[in-house]
């Protein structure tokens, strides 16, 4: 350990020291190449995105594909995403297939 003679006080010296174990300690370089592991793949993922040749409608259907996968296999109702969606105008607290926020509280 190199030591200079600066003026500095005993507490000086004691900060830098203790400043110094920490950042030579193994935790502090633990999480300098976890974050720049981070940073890596996030550079990656965030180049990906921004290409301009990126299928989102493929990605989409791989997804659905997926999703729709696992439902059937554990038998729960999968909506058709075909099927026709009507817009009401009037609010009704009556009809089975019209949920209100009032039936939900």
């Amino acid at each position: 350990m190199i030591y200079i003679v600066d003026g500095s006080t005993s507490s000086q010296r004691g900060d830098a020291y203790n400043a110094y174990k920490s950042l030579t300690s193994f935790e502090f370089i633990l999480i300098l190449y976890l974050i720049r592991e981070i940073m890596g793949i996030t550079y990656v993922l965030c180049q990906a995105l921004q290409q301009q040749s990126q299928d989102i409608v493929n990605g989409w259907d791989k997804l659905l594909k997926n999703v729709t996968s696992i439902c059937g296999k554990h038998d729960i109702e999968v909506p058709n995403f075909g099927a026709s969606y009507v817009v009401r105008q009037e609010r009704s607290h009556h009809q089975k297939d019209h949920i209100t926020v009032e039936s939900i509280i």
